[in-house]
């Protein structure tokens, strides 16, 4: 693939090996024990609300833990987490661990699509063919409005025998160009465009990431530090593999499975950021408050379309790289609002990073466990924070 811009990578060394492990089986906490929470300006009633969302879940033996981070518009933030990092070691679960946020990937990678878009750089009308000549058959017809709003037919490489292959060889590091070409040897599912069709496809995100490559001459990773990372301080934030960070890098489960040895370099721009809550809250908090798009751009990014059977059934529909959906906790107390965001599941990791524009509230849940509905626990949080029960 001559036609591609080479791309500069960072690769992972070894995961650090923890230290003292007899220490720590000597005085690690119980999975449901309460990391240190961070807190400023919430009310105390709230406070306890958010505490007990994470004790109802945590309560639940199949998770390992959970975290949560909210920032209320003119109150500031709290987050907490319960649980354990690493069934293994039992390493407790800090609020603010870097996790594998997965899909959510898809939401920076289109902030930054609609920054070049807002630089004159490229159009949404601009073809496949236009930026990666050669490389999609029919790229012609396809354009990137399609690639962000999954609308473009194309199948998704993220089957059940790729993601054996990323478990059979965890350390290979995989190239953007491999995960199209293993697409392209499917079906189609659609044709591009076509009317009252929706499919989810990774492969249009790994297209979109070398589109940004090839429009500025730069990797991906570069484009989003210093467009999005740089810009509002999310240090602790990078595609994985990556430079070594500080902190601990959270486990992910399916069952009782440690999905985690493998790096997320098959997954890129369609699931590739590790990140922290805080700093995940941070972006969900700055793009919804309209400080990484102008307004007439946000409002192109919530040009949703209608989606799947089975995605619908979560009162969702898809925008240029967001979702927007109605967040709802029952009960007595039974409240719902309208949210903007995404989610991301992949390897253990399933994770919720949502913002209620009516009351100006963001909210970030990360679980550790594949089971887990992030957008079930953000709800309980949404209730919390809005009525303190």
């Amino acid at each position: 693939m001559s036609h591609i811009l080479a791309r500069r990578r960072w690769l992972h060394a070894p995961a650090i090996v923890l230290l003292c492990c007899a220490l720590l089986v000597a005085f690690v906490a119980p999975p449901a024990s309460a990391a240190p929470a961070q807190q400023t300006g919430i009310p105390p009633e709230k406070i306890a609300a958010l505490e007990a969302v994470l004790d109802r879940t945590i309560a639940n033996p199949n998770i390992p833990g959970v975290m949560l981070h909210v920032i209320v518009e003119g109150q500031g933030s709290w987050a907490g987490a319960r649980g354990v990092a690493n069934r293994e070691t039992g390493q407790p679960l800090g609020p603010n661990d870097r996790f594998r946020f997965a899909s959510n990937t898809k939401i920076i990678v289109a902030t930054v699509v609609l920054q070049l878009l807002e630089e004159g750089h490229l159009t949404l009308n601009d073809t496949v063919e236009r930026w990666l000549p050669g490389l999609v058959p029919g790229g012609d017809g396809m354009n990137i409005r399609q690639l962000l709003t999954h609308t473009s037919g194309l199948p998704d490489y993220m089957d059940g025998p790729f993601m054996r292959m990323t478990r059979d060889d965890p350390g290979r590091i995989w190239q953007p160009e491999e995960m199209v070409q293993y697409a392209l040897g499917k079906r189609r599912v659609f044709n591009p465009g076509a009317s009252g069709r929706w499919f989810y496809s990774n492969t249009n995100y790994v297209l979109l990431g070398l589109i940004v490559e090839r429009a500025t001459g730069q990797s991906l990773e570069h484009e989003v530090q210093w467009r999005i990372l740089d810009r509002i301080g999310m240090s602790q934030t990078n595609f994985d593999p990556g430079p070594e960070k500080a902190g601990t890098l959270v486990h992910g489960y399916a069952g009782w499975g440690d999905m985690s040895a493998a790096n997320l370099s098959f997954a890129w721009a369609a699931g590739g950021i590790v990140s922290t809550p805080d700093e995940m809250a941070r972006f969900g908090h700055a793009l919804f408050g309209g400080k990484l798009l102008r307004p007439e751009t946000f409002a192109t990014m919530r040009g949703f379309v209608p989606v799947s059977a089975d995605w619908a059934r979560n009162n969702l529909v898809y925008g240029l790289g967001m979702m927007q959906k109605t967040l709802r906790a029952g009960g007595p107390d039974a409240v719902a609002a309208t949210v903007w965001g995404h989610t991301g599941a992949l390897n253990g990791y399933r994770s919720a990073v949502w913002f209620v524009p009516e009351y100006g509230i963001t909210i970030v849940v990360a679980a550790n466990q594949m089971s887990v509905d992030p957008s079930a626990i953000a709800a309980e949080a949404f209730r919390a924070v809005l009525i303190g029960k």
